[in-house]
């Protein structure tokens, strides 16, 4: 049906696609569809998320068939697979399943739609299958009712795809078929899509490993499927079978390999080697583990345990459910007070809430049990509720409280430049607290909760020497202050801080960028330099947040360079500044440039001096590797041999050279003209009684390839040895009918041969 090659959304007509168009008018025998489809990962949202991923037209009011929505809430996300049919010309009649894919796998997916005759009626049935397995039928009277617009002449024209654009899932591969698969056909998995690897045998193997062997592998993942397994072992050699509960538990326990030495479907002899098979990938949609959680929103309310707040004040809780699917409904009850309720008990309070933030408050004091409870669709831990309990103790506090004491303390070691400081004093509240590092910046604080303050400070500074660090902390009847004094110093500078920046050579000096893993505004911008660390020159900068313009004073130098960001002669940031000369004047220079069929060509560069060059030669033939060589420094304009280039096939070609180093490529052709081999050619003597000064020697191409060059014509007498040599011009050319004639002067008597040579290696 579709190959779909791109992350974009696709509108299929349906005028080829019967089944699609409306179900009334499909074939009896039903339909089915095959795909591959993928869940990508995606971002935890607040809300509930609905994507539509597929649909034949069922979206649409007007329209029946299947579709595929992604729900998504939270952590929680689950796949939709639904079938729409009409009932009259306002209802229709809905089914849906459910399912929980793995992410990041192919899957290969079949749905069958089938019309059957029920107690209700003739109605259609759909079944899924993953990976060549059922996993749910659509039950025919569990249906829902859809409120519809049906017209006897319109029908949905297109099926669409959104999957591929909305980036939370890919579905490729698309099969439409006018029948039902049968169970065969649907087993017929493709190995791309459900085979891992392959992993060696190891100590931990032996308690994966079943008792029964089976001679192809195919049984062995039938056998795992019906153990409820997720993944089949399977070795090839001795047919042995083995299976995995989940996926988490093959990758936690084994590191295979994405390439197998053996074949599946072959004997092999390697019986350390286990193939690694995706039985099912399909997640149960009803977590087994206790799900209800609650937290408070601000961690400092805990006291020995317990929540600690005043009358009237109120405490934010967060409460979660993680299977919230099979959630039913969320209760708080007990110590509960000014909330609207429904009266559970005589003695209690009962509110239903959902998920997410809830404020509590209380106007008297004492100890307060607030109880939550989640209901469910569906047993977990052999229970249908679960339960959760947080203990509130309301205080009354005192007004009258000077601040007593006022505590500060450092938590690092001094020396470093990253500093945190413990602030904690006792008195009535609000109690705020202001800090001053030392270096001009401050920091303040404040509690409305608690009689006993404890406030968390810290400061990165950016120049090393000696800071009174000091704090202040006052209520409305008293203050109080303190200090003590930090050290920052250097820390040993090793090759993990340097940032390293390669440039180009220029003709001019150019500003350019430094990143910084620091943010250096502070007050003294104006304070930083970079300086070189063995000429002590400087550099002027300007700041632009994380990152340095750099303004040389002249051009830099090829090489590398030292420098260190400072602030008034405080290190801050060493780098490493790499100038590569540039590509210049490169000339690309061949041994030939018009040759025959099957000779080399030379090629060789020039260019002028530079450093850390990579060359790439193309001789511009398919099916033939690159040449690559690297020259770590070009001294003079020597012309530098780079490699052969041979052609086989008569022909214009045209051999590329690329020059690269870290910062510039450099790319440049040239002609080569490829002609015709030399023809097989033939000789002719004419026949003499006697020594002949011109002797006439006739040489014929025996195939019509223009030829023009110097033959070379000895003659070896029987004792072998040259007695006469010479070498004359021939034209082999379509105006002399490819043959040429030539004389020679014979003055030997006696049986001689006559050796004919033309043409240039290897075309002789």
């Amino acid at each position: 049906m579709l190959l779909l090659d791109s992350n974009d959304y696709y509108h299929i007509s349906n005028d080829e696609f019967k089944c699609f168009r409306q179900l009334s008018i499909c074939s009896t025998h039903g339909w089915s569809l095959r795909f591959k489809l993928r869940l990508n990962p995606f971002p935890t949202r607040d809300r509930e998320h609905k994507y539509l991923l597929f649909s034949t037209g069922a979206h649409e009011t007007h329209g029946d068939g299947i579709l595929i929505y992604l729900y998504q809430l939270n952590n929680v996300a689950y796949l939709e697979f639904g079938l729409k049919e009409f009932l009259d010309d306002q209802f229709a009649y809905y089914w849906q399943i459910e399912v929980d894919l793995e992410i990041d796998q192919w899957i290969e997916v079949v749905t069958t739609i089938q019309q059957h005759m029920t107690s209700i009626g003739k109605h259609y049935q759909m079944k899924v299958f993953f990976d060549g397995y059922l996993y749910k039928e659509t039950e025919i009277e569990n249906y829902k009712e859809m409120f519809i617009f049906k017209y006897d002449q319109i029908h949905s024209k297109s099926t669409i795809i959104y999957g591929n654009s909305s980036g939370v899932a890919t579905i490729d591969d698309i099969i439409y078929y006018e029948k039902i698969l049968t169970d065969e056909d649907i087993a017929h998995v493709s190995l791309d899509v459900i085979s891992l690897g392959c992993l060696k045998n190891n100590d931990r193997m032996h308690q994966y490993i079943i008792a029964e062997t089976f001679d192809k592998w195919k049984l062995c993942r039938d056998e795992c499927y019906n153990r409820k397994m997720k993944i089949a072992l399977y070795s090839s050699a001795n047919n042995e079978c083995g299976c995995i509960q989940s996926s988490v538990e093959l990758n936690t326990s084994f590191t295979y390999d994405t390439q197998c030495s053996c074949s599946l479907n072959k004997l092999c002899s390697d019986n350390k080697e286990w193939h690694v098979l995706v039985v099912s990938s399909t997640i149960d949609l009803i977590h087994t583990e206790v799900g209800l959680e609650v937290r408070l929103t601000d961690s400092s309310f805990l006291t020995y345990g317990r929540a600690q707040v005043q009358r009237n004040e109120g405490v934010e809780m967060i409460v979660s459910v993680k299977n919230e699917r099979n959630l039913v409904a969320l209760t708080v009850y007990g110590d509960i007070e000014d909330q609207e309720s429904t009266n559970m008990e005589s003695t209690s309070n009962e509110i239903h809430i959902i998920p997410g933030a809830l404020s509590l408050s209380w106007k008297n004091a004492g100890i307060k049990k607030v109880q939550f409870r989640a209901d469910y669709r569906r047993m977990v831990n052999d229970e249908m509720a679960e339960y959760h309990t947080i203990n509130v103790e309301v205080v009354h506090v005192k007004t009258d409280l000077p601040l007593k004491f006022i505590h500060l303390s450092p938590n690092n070691y001094n020396g470093r430049t990253y500093q945190n400081f413990t602030v904690q004093t006792y008195g009535s509240i609000p109690i705020n607290c202001t800090i001053d590092f030392g270096d001009g910046h401050r920091q303040a604080n404040a509690t409305k909760h608690h009689q006993y303050y404890t406030g968390f400070f810290s400061r990165n500074y950016t120049r090393y020497g000696q800071y009174n660090v000091s704090v202040q902390c006052f209520n409305q009847l008293s203050d109080n202050t303190t200090q003590i004094t930090r050290t920052i110093r250097r820390e040993k500078m090793n090759k993990k801080m340097i940032i390293y920046k390669n440039l180009i050579q220029t003709s001019t000096s150019t500003r350019f960028n430094l990143l910084s893993r620091e943010d250096y505004s502070f007050r003294h911008v104006n304070c930083l330099n970079l300086r070189n660390t063995i000429t002590n020159e400087k550099l002027k900068l300007i700041w632009r947040k994380t990152t340095l313009e750099v303004i040389p004073n002249e051009l830099l130098s090829v090489g590398k360079h030292l420098y260190q960001l400072e602030c008034d002669s405080t290190p801050l940031q060493p780098y490493i500044i790499n100038v590569q000369p540039d590509v210049l004047l490169l000339d690309v220079v061949s041994s030939k440039t018009t040759v025959k069929a099957d000779q080399s060509v030379e090629i060789s560069i020039t260019l002028e001096p530079t450093l850390d060059l990579t060359v790439i030669l193309d001789c511009g033939i398919d099916q033939t590797s690159f040449e690559i060589i690297y020259i770590e420094q070009v001294i003079d304009s020597t012309s530098i041999f780079i490699g052969n280039c041979t052609y086989s096939i008569p022909g214009q070609y045209y051999p590329s050279v690329s020059t690269m180093n870290r910062m510039k490529l450099v790319n440049q052709s040239i002609h080569i003209n490829v002609e015709p081999a030399l023809s097989p050619f033939e000789i002719k003597i004419e026949d003499s009684s006697d020594i002949n000064p011109s002797t006439l020697i006739k040489i014929r191409a025996l195939e019509k390839i223009p030829f023009e060059g110097d033959f070379t014509l000895t003659i070896i007498n029987n004792l072998n040895e040259k007695t006469q040599s010479q070498i004359e011009p021939v034209h082999l050319l379509k105006s002399n009918n490819f043959t040429h004639q030539l004389y020679m002067n014979i003055t030997t008597y006696g049986k001689q041969i006559l050796h004919v040579r033309g043409g240039e290696s290897p075309t002789i």
